[in-house]
């Protein structure tokens, strides 16, 4: 069905916009169609509408799906109260979205809902709201025991993560591009996966409290020279340090029982890995890549 610019849908009469085919630069999402509240932004619905920049999201809307508007060109976004759910990708690859203000209700913002936005520089979320809130531009749970989300944009160079965090999140500061330090706390447990993706820091620090690190944690991190890694951690993922050209050496710690060999594709050939000898290889035709391993007591 067609209404005006937007192809629908209703279930459980609600409507879902399907597909956004306009070319306006302002948009204004209409609260309803045919009687029905629109409530739903369907998955890609206006995925690539660069020429898009100002988008007025109605009162009635809840739900945002997957790169819903990926690849636009809105530079200011706010999420009504009445909007709880921000799906994968909702908003990533907006090369011009500076700014994210979010209601009182939104209780689910996927990790990458804003990936790859270089000049997003801050997230702002109302006070009142029980899920999550912003110090400084910066995305955490409620309760500041998991850090979500770095804006891409932020132009610190150095930042300290916060005592309270236990928690790195999945693509928690993935694209931050500015950053150079980061400065784990001493009582974090846990970092998600890809979490900092495409960073520029040289070395980094893993806390001992840490006992899980995710795939991809490091994965592009070019600029990544030296890494102290958890005593406690169990296992390496792969693609961990994937395509860290300058990273030359490293010691896997003794705590490690299983150690993925594809956690080292695309590394210089110079790299040289010490492991203990307690230390399971897995995927070891990534060996044939002519990185070192050299096992000791």
């Amino acid at each position: 069905m067609k209404y005006k610019d937007f192809e629908y849908e209703i279930i459980d009469q609600e409507v879902r916009i399907i597909k956004y085919l306009g070319t306006n630069t302002k948009v204004f999402v209409p609260v309803s169609i045919d009687g029905y509240d629109v409530t739903v932004i369907g998955e890609q619905a206006f995925y690539g509408k660069y020429s898009l920049d100002f988008l007025f999201l109605p009162h009635t809307l809840k739900r945002i799906e997957r790169l819903a508007f990926s690849h636009t060109g809105i530079s200011l976004l706010y999420i009504p109260e009445s909007g709880t759910t921000i799906e994968a990708e909702a908003f990533s690859y907006n090369q011009l979205l500076k700014k994210v203000f979010m209601a009182e209700n939104v209780k689910s913002i996927d990790p990458t809902a804003f990936i790859a936005c270089p000049q997003l520089d801050g997230y702002y979320i109302d006070e009142n709201n029980p899920y999550y809130t912003s110090i400084d531009g910066i995305l955490f749970s409620k309760d500041l025991t998991s850090l979500i989300k770095y804006p891409d944009g932020k132009q610190d160079s150095t930042y300290i993560v916060p005592d309270t965090i236990t928690k790195i999140e999945n693509n928690a500061f993935a694209f931050c591009s500015y950053l150079k330090n980061i400065e784990l706390p001493q009582h974090l447990e846990r970092i998600g996966s890809w979490a900092f993706v495409k960073c520029y820091m040289e070395e980094i620090v893993i806390p001992d409290s840490v006992k899980y690190m995710g795939e991809g944690v490091f994965y592009n991190c070019k600029q990544l020279k030296k890494v102290t890694l958890s005593k406690n951690l169990s296992h390496i993922q792969p693609n961990t340090f994937a395509m860290c050209i300058k990273l030359k050496n490293i010691t896997i710690p003794k705590s490690v029982a299983i150690l993925d060999c594809l956690a080292f594709i695309y590394c210089n050939s110079d790299l040289t890995i010490k492991v203990y000898k307690n230390c399971q290889l897995e995927n070891k035709e990534a060996l044939d890549l002519n990185f070192k391993i050299i096992k000791t007591n």
